[in-house]
């Protein structure tokens, strides 16, 4: 019998080891940040609200101005070109929105700029000519694509380009690296760690690191502000547990319809739509 105790208060010291070193790992920041709590609870058009079938491609100042004209934040794609400038574009090919095969991270901006977004005279904006565009009229989700750059370029020249920026906004990365970069040189911005399932979808991360980015193991370098994934994947554990244990604050990607936005808002998550135009209306809770 005394065995048998022994036995079990070595797995309790174990398990509660075991769950500390969990929760150490995977805690999000609990600050309530100011500019965050504006934006929680609004409504985003990813890459803004385009419309490939009226003419209006994705991530193009076209699809901005709808967001503007229709009073929904939006959130957006900023990647480097190879001469440091910093443009509008989801892919670092540029195949699929241009029928050019190339990589955006290889071209300069000007060669970028001679390309026409999906059949149309839009052309792949400069991050500069968005936030003039916007200026401060609606909340921006703003997320940073290292691939084919160095991150800390990259960020150093969003930062920089953001700090004479007046309107709301909030940064996220894949990248926790760039996550990272912000908590270090500007823990005043609200931060999100975007993830996925990536080891049940197709996708060329190792699968240990896709589990390890797919729960969060990265949040003690990053203490990410919010939680940012894709729609499908709200109910895995570990993002319910940091939801209820901590109060994260949730944004999903990316509601398909109204009921799949609603739906949503119910559970309390910052909803990115696309695809359709939500009836007017601010969120549900």
């Amino acid at each position: 019998m005394k065995t048998f105790i022994t036995v079990l208060l070595i797995c309790l010291l174990l398990l509660i080891i075991f769950a500390a070193v969990y929760l150490f790992l995977t805690a999000p920041s609990t600050r309530r940040h100011k500019t965050l709590s504006r934006m929680m609870g609004k409504r985003y058009a990813h890459r803004g609200l385009y419309d490939a079938g009226k003419g209006i491609p994705e991530n193009t100042l076209a699809a901005f101005s709808r967001c503007i004209e229709h009073g929904f934040g939006f959130e957006f794609d900023v990647r480097m070109t190879s001469d440091k400038k910093l443009v509008i574009m989801h892919d670092n090919s540029t195949l699929r929105m241009t029928g050019v095969d190339a990589k955006a991270s290889e071209l300069t901006a000007e060669q970028l700029r001679q390309l026409r977004i999906g059949g149309t005279d839009e052309v792949v904006p400069y991050f500069s000519e968005v936030l003039e565009l916007v200026s401060g009229r609606i909340p921006l989700i703003v997320e940073i694509k290292t691939d084919g750059a160095d991150y800390r370029e990259v960020c150093a020249a969003v930062a920089k380009m953001l700090d004479g920026y007046s309107g709301d906004y909030v940064i996220e990365s894949f990248d926790p690296r760039a996550v990272k970069w912000y908590r270090k040189n500007r823990p005043d911005i609200a931060r999100g760690q975007l993830t996925e399932h990536f080891n049940s979808r197709k996708s060329n991360i190792p699968k240990l690191l896709g589990f390890i980015m797919h729960n969060y193991f990265s949040n003690f370098l990053t203490r990410p502000d919010f939680l940012a994934m894709r729609i499908t994947d709200r109910y895995g554990f570990t993002h319910q547990m940091l939801k209820k244990l901590f109060g994260a604050n949730v944004v999903v990607w990316t509601a398909q319809s109204e009921d799949e936005l609603l739906q949503s808002e119910k559970e309390g998550c910052t909803v990115i739509f696309e695809h359709f135009t939500p009836r007017p209306g601010s969120a549900r809770f």
